[in-house]
């Protein structure tokens, strides 16, 4: 999309809600349903005999998959545009109410909490419930093992991200339990119980505020926008989940690993099954290019992919154009979740860089996905060049109860590993020290 393209985006989701009131809102739900569709419709897929299908019977699944992907992303980005402009209209409205910008911030935050649980936080009530029993009953107990092999059941697909990485381990489980044992678990649960009181504290700062039904209208329109928001990462991650044995299952029909197979596009994948055909070297060497670093390039109406020698030719390119910003001693951007922290800066530019955060640091990335949940639960601040007020980030940060700034947009390019900074997530503020 050209910036005219996306301006437009915007001025059309802007239009549609103030000619109609409760459009997004109605939008957001739809797709809410969309995602809930897509999760059961990986359950009907992992619940096939796949060996016994033929490969006409696997394009057809394939063709199934692609028509719930192209409905899935038709309104995916609808929360990338509203973010651009729908949290500002709450903002103006409790601006109006609220005189302090504390108070604000604290208003705000619970304003843009949703209602309904995600699978972080639910993923996280599981957590705390097993670290409790641990510490009673010891890490390494029958009980705890069984605890965790449930919850790995339940919540093993948040170690992915759609159909990257890996799920959750047992020793990727035991050692979260162990960082989260060495918390305060009773402030933990307090933390959990006030999230689970959103929409009651809600209703009441919307009575004491006296705000109008229409800022009321907002609020439960932004509230669903970050739960949609969160839900599709989380939803078509779970899809990726349940498909594996599918798309592992045709890659060893196509005479390829699962790594190689993901790197395709399904009219590739298609084409493969449709003929019957297995890849030769020549693509499987092109597919492991892809894999270790490539681009998608939209141009004149076509999708092309660059990797090699060409994708580091295009990247050199780019990078020129990249200005320096390490000279700079102070960072402004949106204040995501309020908090003020002191911290030595990590910066995770990809998923393999989690274990670099140490307890206590601050998280500085691009922006942040499931797969980063371990990482932002030791961070003590989190700081993303991308997003806004409804991003991944800043949802599951104050979920988490950790300070956040977003939407900088050059963090990562500005702050170096190791430096000391000072996080103001209540005024949107990251601040060099020494």
């Amino acid at each position: 999309m050209s910036e005219k393209d996306l301006e437009d985006y915007v001025e059309t989701l802007k239009n549609l809600e103030a000619n109609n009131p409760g459009t997004v809102l109605r939008l957001m739900q739809a797709y809410e349903k969309d995602l809930e569709e897509a999760r059961i419709f990986s359950d009907g897929i992992a619940s096939l005999d796949l060996p016994s299908l033929g490969d006409k019977e696997l394009l057809v699944k394939l063709n199934d998959f692609r028509k719930l992907n192209q409905r899935i992303f038709r309104r995916a980005y609808h929360y990338v545009m509203l973010n651009k402009f729908y949290p500002d209209l709450v903002t103006a409205d409790v601006a109006s109410a609220v005189a302090g910008v504390e108070e604000q911030s604290e208003v705000l935050n619970v304003f843009f909490t949703a209602d309904k649980p995600s699978d972080v936080r639910k993923e996280k009530e599981d957590l705390v419930r097993i670290a409790e029993t641990a510490l009673t009953s010891g890490f390494d107990s029958p009980d705890v093992s069984a605890l965790v092999e449930e919850h790995l059941q339940k919540y093993a697909f948040l170690g992915m991200y759609f159909f990257g990485r890996q799920p959750y381990s047992k020793q990727d489980v035991l050692e979260r339990l162990k960082h989260l044992a060495g918390k305060d678990l009773a402030k933990e649960k307090a933390d959990l119980q006030k999230q689970a009181l959103s929409g009651e504290k809600t209703r009441e700062l919307i009575s004491r505020l006296k705000l109008s039904e229409e800022t009321a209208l907002k609020i439960q329109t932004v509230k669903e926008i970050a739960f949609a928001a969160n839900d599709f990462d989380e939803a078509y991650t779970y899809l990726g989940f349940k498909m594996r044995p599918f798309f592992t299952e045709i890659a060893g029909r196509l005479g390829l690993d699962y790594k190689q197979l993901i790197q395709m596009l399904p009219y590739e994948i298609g084409g493969f099954l449709e003929s019957g055909k297995k890849a030769d070297d020549e693509f499987k060497a092109h597919l492991d290019l892809r894999a270790q670093d490539h681009a998608l390039i939209y141009e004149q109406g076509k999708i092309g992919i660059l990797t090699g020698e060409e994708f580091q030719k295009y990247y050199a390119e780019e990078k020129k154009l990249e200005e320096d910003f390490t000279h700079l001693r102070e960072l402004k951007g949106q204040a995501a979740s309020p908090g003020v922290v002191r911290g030595i800066v990590r910066i995770l530019l990809t998923s393999t860089d989690l274990n670099k955060v140490r307890k206590g640091e601050v998280l500085v990335a691009p922006a942040t996905t499931p797969a980063y949940v371990p990482a932002m639960e030791r961070a003590a601040a989190i700081v993303t060049n991308e997003g806004g007020l409804l991003s991944h980030a800043a949802i599951v940060a104050r979920e988490l109860g950790v300070p956040c700034v977003v939407g900088t947009k050059i963090a990562t390019k500005a702050l170096r590993d190791g430096e000391m900074v000072e996080v103001d997530a209540t005024k949107g503020i990251v601040k060099k020290l020494g």
